[in-house]
Parts: C-alpha cells; structure tokens; sequence
C-alpha cells in the first residue's frame, strides 16, 4: 500500500493486496461501524477497546474501493479519542490517524484505496 494523499485519505494498492484497518479506542466505549463498497462489514474485536477488519483490493470488482468508518463517542464530550492504522500486505507505507471526539458524539472519515 502506498500513500497517495494523507490529507484526502487517498491510498493505492496492487490488485489482491490485502488491507488491514486496526482501530483502537481510547476513553470512550469502542463503536465502529464501517461499510465498505456500499455494503456493511463486520469489524473483528481484538479486545473490548480494539477491532480489525481486512479487505483484499479486487480490481475487477471496485477500483477504487471506498471505507466508510463511522466512529461514536460516549462519555464526556472532548475526552475520547481512536487510533486508526492502515497497511497492505505488500508494504511499504504504513498510514496512522487519530480521530479526535472534540465537541461531537459522532463523526465519519471516508477512504479510498485505489489499485494501480
């Protein structure tokens, strides 16, 4: 997997490359839902403050395959926080976020995996 532009969470893979999304929560109640390629997917529970979830890039199928995550907070507002790693199978790039819960009880982030 390849970083083509971190500030649109814009990635790019090669046909069949295996991505793995790891999420981790931090003072809030971990609540991740995510719908990939308009269909929901369930996340693989790691720990009761962590979740997984692999996807292979298929070309001929979805080109570019888009995540949605949509991430819930619970507790006090502006206290809770989740760490996002994203990495193919192939290398090289390794991408890391933190979504911040700041002053709402929900928010979302799209991403796009383009194969190349």
């Amino acid at each position: 997997m390849i970083i083509i532009n971190e500030d649109r969470l814009f990635f790019g893979g090669e046909n069949g490359e295996t991505i793995t999304v790891t999420l981790k929560s931090l003072n809030t109640r971990h609540a991740v839902n995510a719908i990939l390629d308009g269909a929901a997917k369930q996340m693989t529970s790691t720990g009761t403050q962590s979740g997984t979830l692999s996807f292979k890039l298929d070309m001929s199928q979805h080109d570019p395959s888009i995540l949605l995550l949509f991430f819930q907070f619970f507790g006090p507002v502006g206290g809770g926080l989740y760490k996002v790693v994203i990495r193919g199978d192939k290398g090289p790039k390794t991408f890391t976020m933190v979504v911040d819960q700041l002053n709402s009880v929900a928010t979302s982030k799209i991403f796009s995996f383009d194969v190349i």
